[in-house]
């Protein structure tokens, strides 16, 4: 048999190989096979690890590259991208991933270094974005992203804090007005491969937590510190105005331990499913 054409469209091996990676040694393997065949290299993704390859593949652009705080608290190199046109992508799973800590650290793990990659790509001039984010290390509800955009989160005692997994019940003010100004100048579509809320049975905690580290009680601990945000959220923002609904109800508000709330609330921002975008582009 002679192979003429193959196209070959792997997502990654979490921890093992990108989808670039996997997509590479396969091409190299059908070209030792078949030398005459055509191959077509198109790794894909789903708002998780690769989904930058797998954009800037279909449309073109740049890497470029960021030292940014990791999930438990060091210096890591983060990358993002932006396109021929301007665009914007950025992974949480580059910054603040479970691949991208020592250990598991469901409890503290933070989404700070996601916001450092999106001022990054605003340094850059960047003002509509693609936001990815699968694979999180993360239960924060997106607070620690907030955080390093400028909003400030007030304990009982009137003190700032950088909310974290075992922390979100801390919070009792919220204070939006320090936020970088160039997020009000920007768009943002969230791309996430789930559908779940923020909280319950079927919420970030109880769905996710286990396989970020949480045993039993921490998943109990998370689900009590992200209905809280919930409540605190609804209570400054009211509801959704794109759906009218809650937020902590929207599906997708779970994605990444509450990242896809955070990106709403404090970016404004339209959820899509991922898979479905990266196969369109």
């Amino acid at each position: 048999m002679q192979l003429k054409k193959v196209i070959i469209a792997p997502d990654s091996f979490k921890g093992n190989l990108t989808a670039k990676q996997a997509t590479d040694i396969i091409a190299e393997e059908v070209t030792t096979a078949f030398p005459d065949c055509e191959v077509v290299k198109m790794p894909i993704a789903d708002g998780g690890e690769g989904s930058i390859d797998a954009i800037l593949s279909a449309i073109g652009g740049e890497l470029h590259t960021e030292h940014v705080q990791s999930p438990d608290d060091r210096k890591i190199e983060a990358a993002y991208g932006i396109s021929g046109s301007g665009v914007a992508i950025v992974e949480m799973a580059q910054s603040s991933g479970i691949t991208k800590q020592i250990g598991l650290h469901p409890m503290t793990s933070t989404t700070s270094g996601f916001g450092q990659l999106i001022l990054a790509a605003l340094d850059k001039g960047a003002r509509e974005f693609i936001l990815c984010i699968g694979g999180s290390a993360t239960t924060d509800g997106g607070c620690g992203m907030a955080a390093a955009l400028g909003v400030r989160f007030y304990n009982a005692i009137g003190d700032t804090f950088i909310p974290c997994g075992e922390t979100l019940c801390n919070i009792v003010r919220i204070d939006t007005s320090g936020i970088d100004k160039r997020i009000g100048e920007s768009s943002f579509t969230v791309m996430c491969d789930v559908d779940n809320p923020l909280y319950g049975t079927r919420g970030a905690a109880h769905i996710y937590g286990p396989q970020k580290g949480a045993d039993p009680t921490q998943v109990l601990k998370l689900d009590e510190g992200l209905h809280h945000l919930g409540t605190i959220l609804s209570e400054y923002f009211g509801k959704d105005p794109q759906s009218g609904k809650e937020f902590a109800d929207i599906p997708g508000t779970g994605a990444a331990g509450g990242l896809g709330t955070g990106c709403i609330v404090f970016l404004g921002a339209k959820l899509m499913s991922g898979i479905d975008a990266i196969l369109e582009l």
